[in-house]
């Protein structure tokens, strides 16, 4: 009786049973270690999946609790491959709560996970008794809660397939299989328990105590309910919603189990179950110390070891990098060295014998080799060393197979037209990857350090990321399957889970707050680096949030369940990027799932996958690739011009131009106006300026761009005088970069010349520098100090040097990354520099489904002098077409138009000629291809105005439609002969459209107004302007600081949001016929600003203006729409001439406007050789009727609001500076 009771929880869900499990693992496991302190342990049952297994696993290994791996798995009712709806819970399955025992239940479970998504996904990934038989060995079975088989079959009174069903587990899990007791105080468990105990009993049965844990504490049952309801998509007002039936579903302690299931009813057997059962499974899954890396073999041509191949694949490569130093002559020199008699043959004949030479004779043929610190010239002999020593940390950490299995891929692609980047990250830094083809830019030259990739001090897998262009990455992900097998390589999984906003405005809606209030909420919270901050942080941080809190309990409630749902799992996707390949099939480690198209992904995500040791590899779609492919297609086509990207010369005069110009709109990482502002001072002359502008160019060293322009320009000398000693080492390690430290590399270059570390130890000095661990850094201060002190440098300049080092270890950039990216970038300005037209149609077709890029490219196009033209069925192609110094619209741009319509357009107009009418355009090509809706939209971009005026295209198309239909039916039925072909209606008559129409539905089909702008339709809105909005910038260089400015324009692309100060503001585009730029409100002038920013509104807006790096900012005081500038005051302008200013003609002028005095101020537009002047004639006031005598006279006058009103916001006596011109 005295005795402590013994209990583990062998039944519960977690946040990863997505949108059901409401207890978070960490909450979950201090709970458990809480309740039950001595030899804790604890299964993971979550429905259908295994997604924290190794997240769990490794969590409670560390906090000392026992981890159980189990799911609940879903069972079909009969076959995993039915289709039906059928009996079982919701029509179709049952639960079955599935323990592993030890490492083969652990791959069973796998097994059944897998070939649950893979085979029986329907509604939910099912199981069934079939394979189950098959996967049972090293499994514990437990008979379920309520919607499992047999409880289910006893609640329906049918106690013999209950009993056939318990016959049937029993003869597939034998002594493994437990009877499963609850007690949530449900009728329904009662009557269960009775029949399970006799099962028991009659079978010699072990039974077990269980609670079906779905949430941590009981006050988590609320929260729980609603996170039901997020799952159901209902609200709790809805009586009919899912529910569980009371607040019992959470980890209880021992004691608490024991009240639900009595001792004098059901003594001790149950709870001393859970620990023996705990006590039997012993699972050790391979991490941590157990982990070992899992390399596939790469499939070797005969006779060869990984080793040896994959050195004969780099002697083969270095014959190619470096033709004018590496050739078969020195090969053959090399076998003279190593005293032995080359091989007859050619260069590869002479690659694949030098890689059969012993590993002994290499290391003594290095010894005679130049020494590789502190290269100053790449000779053939330095870079056979550096490959040399780069082969043997290789092969000493055991990664040739890695590195083939890299460039195969790499290469296949490249052989197959898909574009590859030239490098990611550091593996740029390698003479091997660049000498086998997984790199595209030499080491050497840029004086990258294998090191930072790989470190021979430390043991590490590598990481070669890998870009492709991201229309065909998915032909390489392909291949690798193909290559390795389909039951080897996976995408990888994610999670994504509830962030704050997420659940603050789910759990709203749950809770029946209207979505306007929900959204209004979500927005106080604010957002930190792209994410938002957690509600805890939020309403610390946002008074308002705090407000409407203490305002309304329902709003108090609905944050403190957000809070405790904030950061669970909701929904399972594919990683952007990552693939894994395994030697064995995935599934002996790895559960499987499926994405929408079918592919199999993993259930673990790219943390579980690496922490079991497999290769995991990032295939990234990179659109600048695809750019980069358009860009030569194009210029292939219009100038028949074959673009050879790699062969470009890095000192291109036209392409450095351009960049110093900052014409960078479209180039790759350099098209921000802060970048374009920073190469405008720069004025770049040399490819390593753009790697470093690169590196420099984020928060942090961007500190250092002013100095670094300074010293460019020569206007400021690279001075080391604050370390006179070590300079000697510093200067040729710094000089490229003007003696300012920005790369990692040069951390790294700069202990080894200093102190004497080696380039392995000086990564892990800069490693220890990034995470500041203080044991660590003073050793390597210590160690820092006493080399410089042996190379000549002084104590006190040493620890100066070890600090500046330690502080640009936090900004430092990888060279090897940014050289690689700098070389995208510079590919990209070389094509806009030399093919400025088909530049632009390329970015135009790469960005078509982006219509506020397409709008932005197309208005820089204009600036550049090219005109962009509307789509058209008889002459555009698929993408954007260059004709001359023009761009033809592409038919794929044309907002619902599929590609597969605009290819049928394409097909049907090669095969049959031009489209010679609307009738025969509906006629040649099927209704099904093109639908009504496309059709509209083709009319509406204007792709058929070679056929009719748009009105009447518009009107006729409905009978048009049904008239091709007719025609096509008695074509296919052969009546056509018979009968003839009924004549094509003609076009029905309509008034054309006017012009605000016209160019609306062009907005409305291509995303932007092509063929002119509406602004110019809205008259006087253009001229009570201060300027158009291309002109801004000059204008404002000239102007003093917040001076205001009245602008005119569209109203486009509109953002609401809240600041860091709980205000809020609108970031909107403003447009005009000459481009477009970004205006802000906040403040007090957001109240007045924000309800009139509607998309495609013409308004004037008041702002003032502040220049900054790049342009200028514009910050919107007022604004006013085209209906409320009526209700201004006006004003009369006039235009004149300068010529006719003469004394004759001024006199004219002031005798018209005295005969017709009046109220209305008067501004007179000077117009002259060099530009105009609007002057203020602030004495004179005119009389309406002055227009038509100033225009009877041939003068241009109109009335307009009047400036000085606007420019003054409606308050007179502002302080800012007003210009009205």
């Amino acid at each position: 009786m005295g005795r402590k009771l013994r209990f583990a929880h062998l039944h519960q869900h977690t946040q990863f049973s997505l949108l059901d499990g409401a207890a978070k693992l960490s909450d979950l496991l201090k709970w458990v270690k809480e309740t039950t302190p001595e030899d804790p342990a604890l299964a993971m049952t979550d429905h259908g999946n295994l997604f924290g297994a190794v997240e769990f696993y490794k969590k409670a290994t560390e906090m000392g609790i026992k981890p159980i791996l189990g799911y609940e798995a879903y069972v079909a009712a009969e076959s995993r491959f039915d289709r039906k709806r059928g009996k079982g819970l919701d029509g179709g399955y049952f639960h079955l709560t599935l323990l592993a025992k030890d490492f083969t239940g652990y791959q069973n479970l796998v097994r059944l996970a897998s070939r649950a998504y893979l085979e029986g996904f329907y509604e939910k990934p099912r199981i069934d008794r079939e394979i189950l038989r098959e996967h049972s060995e090293g499994l514990i079975a437990l008979s379920g809660c309520l919607g499992a088989e047999i409880p289910q079959f006893i609640l329906q009174d049918r106690l013999d397939l209950a009993e056939a069903r318990l016959n049937e587990y029993l003869a597939i899990f034998g002594d493994r299989f437990f009877i499963e007791i609850q007690n949530h105080g449900l009728p329904e468990q009662k009557k269960v328990n009775e029949v399970l105990k006799e099962f028991a009993r009659k079978y010699g049965l072990g039974m077990v105590a269980t609670n079906d844990g779905h949430y941590v504490k009981r006050e988590d049952a609320r929260a729980h309910e609603v996170l039901l309801a997020i799952q159901s998509k209902t609200t709790l007002d809805d009586p009919n919603r899912w529910r569980f039936p009371c607040d019992e579903f959470y980890v209880k302690t021992p004691e608490e189990m024991r009240a639900m299931l009595p001792e004098e009813e059901w003594g001790d057997e149950p709870f001393d179950n859970t620990v023996e059962i705990a006590r039997m499974c012993n699972v050790d899954l391979p991490i941590g110390d157990k982990m070992v890396y899992r390399i596939p073999r790469f499939p070797l041509p005969e006779g060869r070891t990984e080793a040896q191949y994959l050195r004969e694949l780099t002697f083969l490569g270095l014959l190619r990098r470096y033709p004018d130093r590496i050739t078969g002559a020195f090969y053959r020199e090399v076998f003279r060295f190593l005293g032995k008699i080359p091989p007859h043959g050619d260069e590869r004949a002479l690659a694949a014998a030098l890689a059969q030479v012993e590993e002994k004779a290499w290391e003594d043929l290095k010894k005679r080799l130049p020494p590789l610190e502190g290269v100053r010239e790449w000779t053939a002999e330095a870079i056979l060393h550096r490959a040399l020593y780069e082969l043997s940390v290789i092969e000493r950490m055991g990664f040739p197979g890695y590195f083939l299995i890299v460039q195969d891929y790499i290469n296949w692609a490249k052989a197959h037209g898909v574009s590859v980047g030239p490098g990611r990250g550091s593996a740029a830094g390698s003479l091997v990857a660049y000498a086998v083809g997984i790199t595209n830019i030499d080491p050497l030259r840029f004086g990258l350090l294998f090191e930072r990739f790989l470190n021979p001090e430390r043991v590490s897998m590598p990481d070669i990321d890998t870009d492709f262009s991201d229309r065909e990455r998915d032909r390489v992900i392909q291949y690798v399957r193909e290559r390795y097998g389909e039951d080897k390589v996976a995408q990888i999984g994610t999670l994504g889970s509830l962030a704050s906003k997420a659940a603050l405005k789910d759990v709203a809606r749950v809770y029946g707050i209207p979505h306007k209030k929900a959204e209004e909420l979500a927005k106080l919270i604010p957002v930190q680096f792209g994410r938002p901050r957690p509600l805890q942080e939020a309403i610390q941080v946002v008074p308002e949030l705090r407000a409407e809190m203490e305002k309304d309990p329902k709003v108090r409630e609905v944050l403190e369940v957000a809070m405790r749902l904030e950061g669970l799992n909701r929904h399972a996707s594919v990683h952007a990027a990552g693939v894994v390949i395994a030697a064995e099939p995935l599934t002996d480690l790895v559960p499987l799932m499926r994405d929408q198209e079918g592919r199999p992904v993993t259930q673990y995500d790219m943390g579980a996958v690496e922490a079991l040791g497999l290769l995991k590899m990032d295939f990234l779609g990179l659109r600048t690739l695809t750019f980069l492919d358009e860009a030569k297609r194009i210029v292939k086509a219009s100038q028949g011009v074959e673009l050879d990207y790699d062969a470009l010369p890095l000192d291109d005069p036209k392409t450095f131009a351009l960049l110093s110009r900052g014409e960078t709109k479209g180039v790759f990482q350099l098209e921000s106006g802060g970048m374009t502002a920073t190469l405008r001072g720069l004025k770049p002359r040399r490819f390593e300026d753009l790697i470093a502008i690169l590196s420099l160019y984020r928060p942090g060293p961007m500190e250092h761009i002013p100095t670094y322009i300074r010293r460019h320009h020569g206007l400021e000398p690279v001075s080391y005088s604050e370390f006179p000693h070590a300079e000697k080492y510093l200067k040729p390690i710094l000089d490229e970069t003007y003696g300012i430290p920005v790369y990692q590399e040069q951390i790294m270059q700069i202990a080894s010349a200093v102190a004497g570390y080696s380039l392995g130890e000086a990564d892990l000095l800069r490693r220890a520098m990034g995470k500041k661990k203080v044991a660590e850094m003073q050793k390597h201060r210590e160690r820092f100090v006493q080399g410089a002190k042996e190379r000549g440098v002084p104590e006190e300049e040493a620890n100066r040097l070890f600090d500046m080092l330690e502080a640009f270890a936090n900004y430092g950039f990888n060279k090897s990354h940014a050289a690689a990216y700098s070389l995208l970038s510079y590919q990209t300005a070389y094509v806009k520099a030399h093919y400025p037209v088909e530049f632009m149609a390329a970015l135009l077709s790469v960005e078509r489904h982006d219509s506020d890029k397409v709008a932005e490219y197309i208005r820089d196009a204009r600036a550049m002098g090219i005109e962009v033209l509307p789509p058209d069925v008889n002459r555009s192609g698929f993408d954007f077409l260059v004709q001359g110094r023009q761009i033809l619209f592409g038919l794929s741009a044309v907002k619902n138009v599929g590609e597969a319509a605009a290819e049928a357009i394409l097909r049907e107009r090669e095969r049959g000629g031009p489209y010679r009418s609307l009738g025969d355009f509906l006629k040649r090509l099927d209704e099904k291809v093109l639908n009504k809706r496309t059709l509209e939209s083709l009319i509406k971009a204007g792709a058929l105005d070679g056929l009719g005026e748009r009105a009447r295209l518009l009107a006729s198309l409905e009978g048009l439609l049904r008239w091709a239909a007719e025609t096509r039916e008695k074509a296919r039925s052969g009546m056509m002969g018979l009968f003839g072909e009924v004549e094509e209606p003609p076009l029905a008559e309509a008034a054309p459209l006017d012009e605000i129409t016209r160019l609306r539905y062009e907005k409305e089909a291509l995303g932007i107004y092509v063929s002119g702008h509406p602004i110019l339709r809205y008259p006087g809105l253009r001229e009570t302007a201060t300027c158009t909005l291309e002109e801004l910038p000059d204008l404002a260089r000239d102007l003093p600081p917040r001076s205001r400015v009245l602008l005119a324009g569209m109203v486009e692309e509109v953002v609401r949001k809240p600041t860091k100060s709980g205000g809020m503001m609108a970031r909107f585009v403003l447009s005009d016929e000459t481009g477009a730029l970004e205006a802000v409100a906040f403040g007090r002038a957001y109240d007045q600003v924000s309800p009139r920013l509607k998309e495609d509104t013409p308004v004037l807006v008041l702002a003032e203006v502040e220049r900054e790096e790049g342009g200028v900012r514009v910050l919107a005081q007022a604004v006013w729409t085209y209906e409320e500038l009526e209700q201004v005051p006006r004003a009369l302008e006039v235009e004149v001439e300068a010529s006719l200013l003469d004394d004759r003609g001024v006199a004219h002028l002031k005798s018209l406007l005295d005969e017709h005095a009046g109220t209305l101020p008067l501004y007179v537009r000077v117009q002259g050789a060099f530009g105009e002047a609007l002057l203020a004639l602030r004495e004179v006031r005119v009389g309406e009727e002055a227009v038509g005598a100033l225009e009877a006279e041939g003068f241009r006058a109109y009335l307009l609001p009047d400036r000085e009103v606007l420019l003054q916001g409606g308050q007179a006596g502002e302080a800012q500076e007003a210009v009205p011109f």
